[in-house]
């Protein structure tokens, strides 16, 4: 008798591979999810770790991810970030910087970065082509806008920098823009246009050395040398510190008005305040030389600057212990601010001191 092979039928061989498919393909799909979902944790780790961890740990993780996807925007993102903020060679940066431009042309703050790497490395031509894009993205972006103005004013293109500060105006920015809009007028010879927007900042704040010393130059400018006289003298008692330029244009004015003596005085008084200055500069290196500060006491009351004077002989003061002739100093200078008591306290303490 001949044994029975059992074969199976052609349906429940069907049915037999169909099973086996779906298994494989269930496999298959339970594998991918499982790595995808892997990666996309491992990416996550990864940025979390650029706002975290240190660049040496952070940026391999974040290299790890890139090389399975190179256009990964959000990495790429991450990685400029931490190159930021360890001041990386900037070839390299720049690198990343378009990468991430190129796999996201309409992201903004792809744009936003590149104009940070480029004003850290004072590449402005580039800077002002990424501030353009952001602006024409977002049209409403005023703090790049205001940039964007700055760095024409900086470069000397007066037409563009007028328009981006008309655009400001236009959208309610502050009297600091009809500043910069008055002075970009001036460069390029608008002088009754650099009038308005300078009598419009002063309307806000009369007392504003800037707009002061531009309606000063205006005046220059027109040959209304009286009218600038007043005008920067007016500003050298507004301006808190720099008043090289403002002495500077006080002498030509009198000169120009033929008081020559006057002028004179004007020139000399810009000499001592730059020998303040240049004194203040040499001073902190070299600590032990009681004479700097003293010199520059002497040039800083010289031009009426007490308050500079008193700063420099405190931190001589701070240096060198009680000297009597610090003090003696020190009470001129509380005599010019008015504080008597202090001027007292100074000169019984130079009695009491070698």
């Amino acid at each position: 008798m001949s044994a029975t092979v059992y074969t199976p039928s052609r349906s429940r061989r069907m049915r037999y591979a169909s099973l086996c498919a779906v298994v494989v393909v269930f496999l298959a799909l339970t594998g991918f999810f499982f790595h995808r979902s892997w990666v996309e944790r491992e990416k996550q780790y990864a940025i979390a770790l650029a706002s975290t961890a240190p660049a040496d740990q952070a940026l391999p993780a974040l290299e790890r991810c890139l090389e399975r996807d190179p256009e990964d925007a959000e990495i790429l993102k991450a990685i400029v970030g931490i190159r930021i903020q360890i001041d990386a060679p900037f070839n390299d940066t720049d690198s990343y910087l378009n990468r991430w431009i190129a796999v996201s042309p309409q992201d903004v703050e792809a744009h936003r970065a590149r104009i940070v790497v480029m004003m850290q490395y004072k590449r402005f031509d580039e800077a002002i082509a990424s501030a353009e894009r952001v602006v024409g993205l977002v049209p409403a972006e005023r703090e790049v806008r205001t940039l964007l103005a700055s760095l024409y004013l900086k470069l000397g293109r007066w037409d563009d920098a007028v328009r981006e500060y008309r655009l400001l105006l236009e959208s309610g920015a502050q009297p600091e823009v009809r500043i910069r809009l008055a002075q970009a007028e001036l460069e390029r010879g608008h002088r009754e246009a650099a009038m308005a927007a300078i009598e419009q900042a002063l309307q806000h704040n009369p007392q504003s050395a800037e707009a002061l010393f531009l309606r000063g130059m205006a005046e220059f400018q027109g040959g209304d040398y009286s009218a600038a006289l007043a005008t920067f003298q007016h500003c050298r008692r507004a301006t808190p510190n720099e008043l090289e330029p403002v002495l500077y244009h006080l002498a030509l004015c009198l000169e120009h008005l033929g008081r020559t003596k006057e002028a004179q005085t004007a020139f000399t008084e810009l000499r001592f305040y730059q020998d303040a200055k240049n004194i203040a500069a040499i001073a902190p290196l070299r600590p032990d030389d009681l004479d700097l500060p003293m010199r520059s006491a002497e040039a800083w009351l010289a031009v009426g600057k007490p308050d500079a004077a008193e700063k420099v002989l405190q931190d001589a003061l701070r240096r060198s212990g009680h000297n009597r002739k610090v003090f003696l100093a020190l009470a001129t200078c509380y005599d010019a601010l008015g504080r008597a008591e202090e001027a007292r306290q100074a000169r019984q303490k130079a009695s009491q001191s070698p």
